[in-house]
């Protein structure tokens, strides 16, 4: 029956809700005449189910549904992996079923405009990551897309995963000293997204000079052109160079931030300089250059990926959502999986402060902007 009702404050969806409650109040008052439902004399089941929370409704609301989850990335990356494990999690406590849809570029936008384009009826959600969507909507490159990542409804934010550079083992860059002193070096990347933010930032900031190699239309496509030895360098999350390292195809060189402790592929970086380590060791020249730096290490301390329902989302389904994202990072199995993977497990956020997140990376890739356009 409830698979004939749209749900939420969304055109056609408030009818369908109306129609839901209508015969769900007829079956109580059916029961309770034939003696099957015993209600208080002075609560009529009108009343019985108005006692029930914003978010009672919204959990009652997806029990037996099927959720379409938007990942805007190819399949087998960092972002589907972390994206298809907590959509199993989530469905297990929502009750419901969740379909992972694809939608693979380069950039996010494709997936990002399919998820703000979808019928806000609370049965699409999707990833996003929150400095990537930011960059393109600052260089306009949402035109003419329904996407507006401040109107979005936000259900919450995973933990930042560190970004690690890395070099090909048949070059012969060991260390980020001697890439300093190697100038014009091949950086494969879909030159796109937070990674390239890293890369450019990092370029601004200790004058690398690398040369951008880009045309990579997925995370697998950059991992195959480093191993043919299109460039020499490269920067990914963990969970995407781990296996590299481990295989002798590849150096960490330089990494964003700490890893979580027992994080997989943690030990193959435990040795490797912060951009915090290489600041002390290569002081940026400028003042400038340091608040480059400042903002760059602050915008990674809280940029992880953002979990999203299209704008009109109805409140109550964005509260059971809210509460089934908090209730998967809380699972041992999830974190286990997580972890084993080489994705962190914490901090996590909740919708509200994911917003206020938003306008702190908002106010970091402004600042790094001339930077990024240099």
């Amino acid at each position: 029956m409830g698979g004939h009702f749209q749900s939420g404050n969304a055109p056609g969806r408030s009818g369908g809700r109306h129609h839901r409650r209508s015969i769900m109040v007829s079956a109580l008052l059916t029961l309770s005449c034939t003696g099957l439902l015993l209600l208080p004399a002075a609560i009529s089941a009108s009343t019985a189910l108005k006692k029930l929370t914003p978010l009672q409704k919204g959990l009652n609301f997806y029990k037996g549904k099927t959720v379409t989850f938007i990942i805007p990335s190819s399949v087998g990356g960092s972002v589907d992996q972390l994206g298809r494990d907590l959509s199993v999690a989530m469905g297990q406590y929502l009750g419901a079923t969740f379909n992972v849809e694809n939608i693979p570029t380069g950039n996010l936008i494709p997936g990002q405009d399919a998820l703000a384009a979808s019928k806000p009826d609370g049965l699409t959600i999707g990833e996003g990551n929150i400095p990537a969507d930011i960059l393109d909507q600052l260089t306009n490159a949402f035109k003419g897309v329904n996407f507006n990542i401040a109107r979005e409804a936000f259900i919450g934010s995973t933990p930042p995963s560190p970004n690690v550079i890395v070099a090909s083992t048949k070059s012969s860059i060991a260390s980020f000293k001697s890439l300093l002193s190697l100038p014009n070096q091949g950086f494969v990347g879909t030159c796109q997204g937070i990674t390239d933010i890293n890369e450019r930032t990092v370029n601004a900031i200790w004058n690398v000079h690398y040369k951008p190699i880009c045309g990579y239309a997925t995370t697998a496509l950059v991992v195959q052109g480093f191993d043919r030895g299109d460039g020499t360098l490269m920067i990914n999350g963990l969970s995407t160079v781990g296996p590299l390292i481990q295989g002798g195809l590849a150096r960490p060189i330089l990494i964003s931030g700490k890893v979580q402790p027992g994080i997989t592929y943690g030990s193959l970086v435990a040795n490797t300089p912060t951009f915090t380590q290489a600041a002390k060791l290569y002081p940026p020249k400028s003042k400038a250059d340091q608040k480059l730096l400042t903002t760059l290490l602050s915008m990674e301390s809280v940029s992880g990926s953002l979990i999203m329902g299209p704008t009109q989302m109805p409140a109550d389904d964005v509260l059971a959502m809210r509460a089934a994202f908090q209730a998967a990072f809380k699972q041992p199995a999830l974190k286990t999986l997580l972890l084993s993977q080489g994705n962190p497990t914490h901090p996590v956020l909740d919708g509200p402060a994911a917003k206020q997140q938003l306008l702190q990376v908002e106010k970091y890739v402004k600042l790094l902007t001339p930077a990024l356009e240099s």
